[in-house]
């Protein structure tokens, strides 16, 4: 990143004409690295204002855990009916929060790099002339931290365990064990492998 050299056209049109907008690229919306990438005036115009409400996202999110704290731990007298309440609040925030966000949105991939979908071809090819490290690609770069093989063992034992366990144990136990061992069975596919997309043909 600090070798990182940013052309001055807009990622979401490709105009000259810029706004510099700092992002976030961590793993979190609301925290991490950030990075400052040029929009085109209207798109910076509505990060300026998901970047305002962001501040009322966070007031939500944090009084949203707190209450839940408190209706699971008993200490509010009929906190259950303002639990469902504060959900249905918490869902529209992150709604008005998604909607004030504009693509491409920056994201950090397993490996620590930093990938922006959908930015149009002649903006690509200007980052890439400008940066010789920058690579076009199809979709975001998968890291494995496990090898095919220890997910594929993974999997079996995970599910060894599942059949003894609604044998001799419970139920619940079984079904997170299946579950566990679907996951890993589904990360030891190559990246990519599983695609869902509509046939254009």
């Amino acid at each position: 990143m600090p070798h990182l050299r940013i052309p001055p056209v807009a990622l979401t049109t490709g105009d000259e004409q810029v706004v510099w907008c700092d992002r976030n690229w961590g793993p979190l919306r609301l925290g991490g690295p950030r990075i400052k990438l040029p929009y085109d005036p209207m798109s910076a115009a509505k990060l300026r204002r998901g970047a305002r409400f962001a501040h009322v996202h966070r007031v939500v999110l944090l009084a949203y855990v707190i209450l839940a704290v408190a209706v699971i731990a008993d200490w509010m007298p009929g906190g259950s009916t303002w639990l469902p309440i504060a959900t249905v609040v918490l869902l529209l925030a992150g709604f008005l929060a998604n909607r004030w966000d504009v693509a491409p949105r920056p994201a950090r991939t397993g490996a620590g790099d930093l990938y922006l979908a959908g930015v149009p071809e002649p903006v690509a090819l200007r980052w890439t002339e400008t940066n010789s490290f920058v690579r076009r690609v199809e979709r975001a770069p998968v890291r494995r931290h496990f090898s095919r093989r220890a997910h594929l063992v993974t999997a079996a034992a995970c599910g060894i365990s599942a059949i003894v366990c609604a044998v001799i144990a419970s139920p619940l136990g079984a079904g997170i064990l299946v579950v566990a061992a679907l996951v890993a069975l589904y990360r030891s596919f190559p990246a990519g492998y599983i695609r869902f997309e509509s046939d254009t043909k």
